[in-house]
């Protein structure tokens, strides 16, 4: 038998499913990703899905549910576009272009296999051009460690000195640059 689902699918429910003593219910149309597959027997599955909300994790038979298509989900944009829908065009007509997604504050690059289009999302373009370059410290490793070591002050308190010192420094040395 060739098995139908693989983890990873996107399956909805035909019909509402109950388990568990009416703990969790799985509603009718109702989407869920497979997570895993489980042969049992001689050729049946077990597909286990994970609510939402839930950490447990629930095993399904595969005839309470159908594939879900990625054309049948309805977009909440003008025409019924996918909300990255031009993104996407541009990345498909040139892939060299880096594609960034948004995460915990910051602008994270994506390898071509990790972009998922998620409408969730946000997503751009990497900026070119704009590759900050921050200068680095003329002062030696031995100055360094002098600066740090000398004297008798709290750890803070050397590395506040040691920063401050390398701040210096390179005003110096662009002051000397532009003179």
């Amino acid at each position: 038998m060739t098995y139908k689902y693989k983890a990873g699918d996107v399956v909805r429910f035909l019909e509402d499913v109950i388990i568990g003593d009416e703990m969790y219910t799985f509603n009718k149309n109702s989407v869920y990703e497979i997570k895993l597959v489980s042969n049992y027997y001689d050729d049946d599955q077990l597909l286990y899905i994970y609510q939402e909300d839930k950490e447990d994790c629930w095993a399904v038979y595969p005839e309470k549910v159908e594939l879900y298509f990625p054309e049948q989900l309805k977009y909440d944009t003008p025409n019924n576009r996918h909300i990255h829908a031009d993104m996407i065009k541009e990345w498909a007509e040139d892939t060299s272009k880096v594609v960034q997604y948004f995460e915990y504050d910051e602008w994270v690059d994506l390898e071509a296999d990790q972009i998922v289009w998620d409408i969730e999302a946000q997503y751009r373009f990497k900026p070119s051009g704009q590759e900050r370059v921050f200068p680095v410290t003329s002062l030696s490793a031995e100055a360094l460690k002098k600066i740090f070591m000398e004297g008798k002050k709290t750890v803070d308190q050397a590395y506040l000195d040691l920063a401050n010192a390398i701040i210096k420094q390179h005003i110096l040395d662009e002051e000397a640059k532009n003179a």
